[in-house]
């Protein structure tokens, strides 16, 4: 085989082999070979007719080479005889999105409305239907997103199936403060905005069937809001270090809980959520109690302010309509126990699915011999958890204060509610309050027993396995206190237990 810079194919059998020369490089030598490293991903179709490589296709049925600008945004089908491409064409109207065959024939077209560009969210094979999300040129601050029917015909340019205006400004898509994600009949979108909260859900028929937007404060993250499964309540993230639960017809605030990083996790019964805690994950029943486990579904209509018979659902023209909601598959969770390095997988009534434990790979003891964090993620239908395992070797970590849950013993709270964050002094002597967090910074003040301070950040302190609060007087003087003499300056249900070891990276 020649030493050029090229795509080649090798057949086992007989030995044969293909060859082409890659003429994208910038800078070719002049003998054509290459100098050091070169990567090119190639993917072959399901019969090997077609190659696909960089921003070339290969037919080798007929010898001809395609060559586009920009890679095709999907690439789909089972034979080489219903291969199909998705493409974005930019286009002095809107944009259109062209789907061709192998050899680059169209099959069909559609386009956006006048003066809109678009980008490709969803491809939904099994519906036959494909998402964009349109930006208007005139107005970067109005996002649009458009369902398209992908039976329709090449010739012409059909128009989308439905289109919906949705919320968020321009800032807001641009930080990526959103998520799609699929619901029953469709899917949902939700939008963080700096004020507000954003909840939608629509068919890939086009309807709109609930809608819904509650004041919050969206602070770290793309996913600062979640709808329960049966878009009767929501979580928020509405302050530092605290969590909302709303309702979704009225918007009121049936609880808040604070002390916990949000916006959590709802059981697939919609009968409370799970947060995690300085005390491991718990859940939040809408009876305004603390559990371990998922509760009875009884346990959803055990306190009456926030019982309902019927859901709220928001028409495309906005008027209201009652509709029961479809039934959700009960989902697994996951867990992740540091001290073991173990993460688990539950079915929603605690049974363990599948068990764990991550090593170093050659440790004697199964030991981690540094400092680590364990990560999980699903897959868009949850039959697949994907685990990152981050190893950092001792003295490689130079941390001080870093993140971790809350330090505070979380509590929930019921209306009405403080309008700030407030902590009280729990010591014997007095409670000395520094300048950095930790025990080696300059002490500022040393305030006695019962002081009310408000609070609105939080750090740990990895060396001295110490948590850490930033607190302000009455008076305005700042500082840091330690977390082991600070309780939540509220009469709610508090979570009880011990706190956990805090593991860098959690």
């Amino acid at each position: 085989m020649p030493q050029r810079v090229g795509l080649y194919l090798l057949d086992v059998e007989t030995g044969a082999v293909e060859g082409w020369v890659l003429a994208s490089l910038e800078a070719p030598a002049a003998d054509g070979n290459s100098d050091g490293f070169l990567e090119t991903r190639v993917s072959p179709s399901p019969g090997n007719r077609f190659l696909t490589f960089d921003r070339f296709q290969h037919d080798r049925t007929t010898g001809l080479t395609f060559e586009w600008d920009e890679a095709p945004l999907r690439v789909w089908g089972s034979q080489d005889d219903d291969l199909r491409m998705l493409f974005r064409m930019p286009h002095e109207g809107g944009d259109l999105f062209v789907i061709t065959d192998g050899t680059l024939q169209p099959v069909a077209q559609f386009a956006l409305p006048d003066g809109q560009e678009g980008r490709l969210e969803w491809l939904n094979l099994q519906q036959r239907s494909f998402l964009v999300r349109g930006v208007a040129r005139d107005d970067a601050a109005q996002r649009y997103l458009h369902i398209f029917d992908m039976g329709a015909e090449a010739d012409g340019s059909a128009p989308p199936l439905a289109s919906h205006a949705v919320p968020g400004a321009a800032q807001t898509w641009a930080d990526g403060r959103y998520r799609l994600s699929a619901a029953p009949a469709g899917f949902e979108l939700m939008v963080a905005d700096p004020d507000a909260c954003h909840v939608m859900h629509y068919g890939w028929d086009g309807a709109t069937l609930l809608g819904v937007s509650v004041p919050a404060t969206p602070l770290r993250g793309r996913h600062d809001c979640r709808i329960s499964p049966d878009g009767r309540w929501l979580t928020a993230v509405t302050a530092a270090m605290t969590v909302s639960i709303l309702d979704t017809a009225s918007g009121d605030e049936v609880y808040r809980v604070t002390g916990v990083e949000g916006p959590g996790w709802w059981l697939d019964d919609s009968s409370g959520v799970a947060l995690d805690t300085s005390r491991g994950r718990r859940i939040v029943t809408l009876g305004g109690e603390w559990a371990t486990e998922a509760p009875r579904p009884a346990a959803a209509s055990a306190s009456p302010s926030v019982a309902r018979t019927e859901v709220a659902l928001a028409s495309a023209e906005g008027s209201l309509a009652s509709a029961a909601p479809e039934p959700v598959r009960k989902q697994p969770d996951y867990s992740t126990d540091y001290k073991t390095r173990t993460v688990t997988v539950q079915s929603h009534e605690g049974a363990t699915l599948a068990s764990l434990i991550f090593a170093e790979a050659g440790s004697p003891d199964g030991q981690i011999g540094g400092y680590y964090s364990i990560s999980g993620s699903w897959g868009d239908t949850r039959d697949e958890l994907r685990v990152r395992v981050w190893i950092s070797p001792f003295g490689r970590c130079g941390c001080g204060s870093v993140g971790g849950p809350v330090p505070l013993a979380p509590v929930i709270e019921s209306p009405p509610f403080e309008h700030t964050l407030q902590v009280e002094v729990v010591v014997d002597t007095c409670l000395r309050v520094r300048e950095e967090p930790s025990r080696y910074g300059e002490v500022l003040d040393c305030l006695p027993n019962g002081v009310v301070l408000d609070t609105d950040d939080y750090t740990y302190d990895y060396y001295d396995y110490m948590g850490w609060m930033r607190v302000r007087t009455a008076d305005g003087r700042e500082g840091w206190a330690s977390a082991d003499y600070l309780r939540w300056a509220s009469d709610g249900v508090e979570l009880e237990g011990e706190r956990e070891h805090y593991h860098y990276g959690v």
